[in-house]
C-alpha cells in the first residue's frame, strides 16, 4: 500500500514538473510595450516605462532595434491592443533570425 501511495505522489510531481517546465521554459512569456503594429504583426520592446503615443517614429524603432521582438498572431488577438499598450506575450518556440527576431504569438495580453 505505501508503494502505491508514493508511486501516485511521484506521478503527480512528475505533472506538475513538466507543466511548468512547459509553460515556463518552452512556452516563455515577455512582459513588453507595444511599439508598432502591422496587421497581423506586433512590435514590442523590453523598455516598459516607454511612453509612446501615435505612431512611432522610424528613429525611435531604431532605437530599440536591438531591444525588441516582432510576433506573429491574428488580428482577434490584436483588437484591443494599441501602440503604447503594455502586454504580455506568450511565446512560441521558434526564432526567426532576423533584426529584430521574430516569433509566433501563442497568446497575447494586455496589461493593466
Amino acid at each position: 500500500m505505501k508503494r502505491i501511495t508514493y508511486l501516485i505522489i511521484a506521478v503527480i510531481v512528475l505533472i506538475i514538473a513538466s507543466y511548468v517546465l512547459y509553460d515556463n521554459v518552452i512556452s516563455p512569456s515577455f512582459r513588453r510595450t507595444v511599439i508598432q503594429i502591422d496587421d497581423t504583426t506586433v512590435l514590442v520592446v523590453t523598455d516598459t516605462k516607454i511612453q509612446i503615443e501615435g505612431e512611432p517614429t522610424e528613429e525611435l524603432i531604431r532605437t530599440y532595434m536591438n531591444d525588441s521582438i516582432w510576433f506573429y498572431t491574428s488580428e482577434n488577438q490584436l483588437e484591443d491592443i494599441k501602440i503604447g499598450d503594455r502586454v504580455k506575450v506568450k511565446a512560441g518556440n521558434v526564432v526567426e533570425t532576423s533584426l529584430p527576431p521574430r516569433m509566433d504569438a501563442i497568446e497575447i495580453n494586455k496589461l493593466r
